[in-house]
């Protein structure tokens, strides 16, 4: 299927020999980076929920994080409050 938009076709090779088709599944991929962001924005919300900043803090950072999933999770990891680093004896 030369027209299908999930299938990309490979040029000849040098001695006129036909490739193989690369099957290149769009809706898998989606899928997988769907999954990674929400895995990850479910950690950014569980850390969010388990720091020491205020109600008011947390709740900012819980609505940057589900309104923009990719940028409200990087910004919680670069500029989000760090746990601390306590040492038990």
């Amino acid at each position: 299927m030369p027209g299908h938009p999930w299938r990309i076709s490979c040029p000849p090779g040098p001695a006129g020999e036909v490739r193989e088709e690369l099957h290149v599944s769009v809706s898998n991929m989606r899928l997988a980076l769907t999954l990674v962001v929400f895995l990850l924005g479910t950690w950014a919300i569980a850390s969010v929920l388990a720091s020491r900043v205020g109600f008011g803090a947390k709740l900012r950072w819980i609505a940057a994080i589900v309104a923009l999933p990719v940028v409200g999770l990087l910004a919680w990891m670069f500029a989000g409050p760090k746990p601390s680093r306590t040492r038990r004896r």
